[in-house]
């Protein structure tokens, strides 16, 4: 079934269809604040979250948390890829279990930097009444600030066998941003992962592995990174047969790259990823002709969170942090191509297929120089940068939008321009047999640390 018409199936099946979002509810459990609502029906686009230490009813007297499409509040990447009739499974409010959403509700997760209470709200579209009893908490909802006796946790939704190979068990699950403007305000435990507009957007991942896998040793993290207009389904075990991506040992790890916001003139769709990489600093996913009109940053949030989630693997599973590959297919190739250069001490290979850079990188960057007139200097090799990484002016023409489907397309490689992007490990330093490349330089905004569950990157 098309992506776009899921959901519209999933609401007209359900029973008795609600018209508020009504029954407004909130608590704290592994480090983040749940807020739960029944929602209206037909879906709204969009559902804000407004939040205030005292009672109050306009959301014009609070803050906003954060806004999110249906597409996110109802995490369509978990019923698409696993089950249309799963649900979101969070930590209890009782403490005890996991608490399955109901059909007709709703999620926001607000990620706190230090302890308090708040009231939160939940506001359709661009509604700013906020009515006692209907969509505003009873009381104020207390949570506590504790990265370390209680840090930010993937929460797993589903166990089932590989469609694609007999053998293998596979484990879905989603984990929610922290999404904030300073992207250097990071948790001791949960990197900023988006910008304050994204806030509360959920990432979707799928591990797999052989039923008889040893967990009594260490075993390898096999990373698989999809290619453009794919998901994280594509990379189960027995899913890639040209490739042989069934591991004898260890897991799979596959990411699920999309990002719900308007471009341009482009609706928000699961179809619009970031290239495994991230967007811009201000990009505004609510509006259209939302292109950039003063020079910003692109800010890795994609390669935070799958950094993280590498992390909390290692802490919860016996995985070897020294066997961590990192592969990817097309733009697959190209994320995998930067985590990989990135962050070189972290993976043991990157394996490379259908490199998904595209056309000359100069013919590129000269496209948009000409398209933006500002934010570059008149020089395709002489980019402005701020905290490493380059400002574009405007966005990329029609054509590279088509291309890249990035609010803010990222022009990889620009302080050394290669002129061949054709080869296999175009960008790296030197190239081994068996398309393993071998990195030299080590990044600088990841730390080498030994905590008690073992190496973990973490971002400065």
């Amino acid at each position: 079934m098309p992506r776009k018409n899921l959901l519209l199936f999933l609401f007209l099946v359900a029973s008795a269809p609600l018209f508020s979002q009504t029954n407004v509810r909130a608590w704290y459990a592994d480090g983040q604040v749940w807020v739960v609502w029944e929602a209206e029906f037909p879906l709204p686009d969009w559902y804000a979250v407004y939040a205030k230490p005292t009672a109050f009813a306009s959301t014009t007297d609070a803050i906003r948390l954060g806004k999110l499409h249906k597409f996110e509040y109802s995490c369509i990447a978990l019923k698409e890829q696993v089950d249309t009739a799963a649900t979101p499974r969070i930590p209890s409010p009782t403490g005890v279990g996991k608490y399955q959403l109901q059909f007709n509700e709703a999620l926001f997760v607000f990620t706190p930097h230090q302890p308090g209470a708040l009231f939160f709200a939940v506001v359709a579209d661009d509604e700013t009444a906020v009515i006692a009893g209907q969509n505003i908490t009873a009381s104020a909802v207390s949570f506590d600030y504790e990265p370390v006796n209680d840090p930010v946790e993937c929460h797993l939704q589903a166990l089932f066998p590989s469609p694609f190979a007999a053998g293998y068990t596979c484990m879905a699950f989603l984990m929610w941003a922290d999404g904030r403007q300073n992207q250097w305000e990071n948790r001791p435990d949960f990197p900023v992962m988006a910008n304050a507009a994204k806030n509360g957007m959920p990432g979707f991942f799928l591990i797999s592995f052989p039923n008889d896998i040893d967990t009594t040793q260490p075993f390898p993290l096999s990373v698989w990174l999809h290619g453009g207009g794919g998901t994280a389904r594509q990379s189960l075990a027995g899913s890639r047969a040209e490739v042989n991506i069934k591991p004898e040992q260890g897991i799979l790890l596959a990411h699920n790259d999309d990002m719900m916001g308007w471009r341009d003139q482009v609706p928000p769709n699961p179809e619009q990823p970031t290239w495994h990489f991230g967007w811009r600093k201000n990009y505004d996913p609510f509006t259209t002709d939302n292109l950039p009109t003063a020079p910003d940053t692109i800010v890795n949030y994609t390669q935070r969170r799958y950094l993280w989630i590498d992390s909390w693997l290692i802490r919860n599973y016996n995985i070897d942090p020294g066997r961590i590959h990192i592969h990817g297919h097309s733009m697959g190739s190209a994320g995998s191509t930067a985590m990989a250069k990135c962050y070189p001490t972290h993976y043991a290979s990157a394996t490379i297929f259908n490199n998904g850079f595209g056309p000359h990188e100069a013919q590129r960057h000269q496209r948009l120089i000409r398209r933006s007139g500002n934010g570059f200097s008149d020089q395709p090799d002489q980019p402005q940068w701020r905290d490493g990484l380059p400002q574009p002016g405007m966005e990329p023409d029609r054509q590279l939008l088509r291309e890249a489907r990035s609010p803010a397309f990222p022009p990889l490689a620009q302080q050394k321009r290669r002129q061949r992007h054709h080869a296999l490990g175009c960008l790296c330093d030197r190239k081994l047999p068996h398309s393993r490349l071998a990195w030299h330089r080590h990044p600088t905004d990841v730390e080498r640390t030994q905590p008690r569950h073992g190496y973990r990157p973490r971002l400065q």
